[in-house]
């Protein structure tokens, strides 16, 4: 197999969607040094369930206390084209915090979710229709949500990326071209004054192999008869 990543003097060669790119070392530093810093080291569970939603349903939402599913939700106003606001939503530090998930380092779903967490917050922050699309939802979950920080329009984006990766590689762990699209949502939200966190969550789900049927002798008889 080839490997993803092949080293000759001072550049780089990536392979992406069955293409190979020749990419400057010190490109990769300085891509390196932007994004590290928005990696954490806090734990969160491992995922241990089949689908995304039951992983944000089942593990994110019970790991935070007080915080709310909007996994499927939209906010998007009327006529345009769905936006869902987060996977979880919930207030630490006087912060709305909306999380958004992915399982796997695929780097075309890795785009879309680093762009997903721009497009929401200027929509949030832009539209007041969606804020209050999304005060209804919020309310609607969990009556007692501090609701302040939504009003304030302080907003945090926080990545969770499900990966059989060790977390110590931090931005490394994610495909060239997705560093690149979380740095520009990075640079998006600095611009609208929302900080931003990436998790590397765990992956412990083992897929269930599908078993073959077992043919039956005498369908094999008749088959020869025929």
């Amino acid at each position: 197999m080839t490997p993803p990543s092949l080293e000759e003097s001072s550049d780089q060669f990536h392979l992406s969607d069955g293409a190979w790119y020749r990419v400057d070392s010190n490109y990769l530093t300085k891509l390196r040094s932007d994004l590290d810093p928005h990696f954490t080291n806090a734990v969160l569970p491992a995922r241990n369930v089949h689908s995304e939603y039951d992983y944000n349903e089942k593990q994110l939402v019970p790991h935070w206390p007080g915080s709310v599913l909007l996994d499927r939700s939209d906010t998007s106003p009327s006529g345009q084209t769905q936006v869902e606001p987060c996977d979880v939503a919930r207030v630490e530090n006087e912060r709305l915090v909306l999380t958004h998930v992915k399982l796997g380092v695929k780097a075309a779903d890795l785009s879309h979710l680093f762009s997903q967490g721009a497009t929401s917050v200027e929509l949030l922050n832009t539209a007041p229709e969606s804020r209050a699309v999304l005060r209804e939802l919020i309310e609607h979950r969990n009556p007692d949500f501090d609701l302040a920080p939504l009003e304030r329009q302080d907003f945090k984006i926080e990545y969770v990326v499900v990966t059989k990766k060790v977390p110590d590689l931090r931005s490394d762990a994610l495909p060239l071209f997705s560093r690149i699209s979380l740095r520009r949502a990075c640079r998006a939200l600095a611009s609208m004054k929302a900080e931003v966190s990436v998790y590397l969550a765990g992956d412990m789900y083992i897929t269930q192999k599908r078993e073959r049927p077992r043919k039956n002798k005498s369908d094999d008889v008749s088959s020869q008869e025929d």
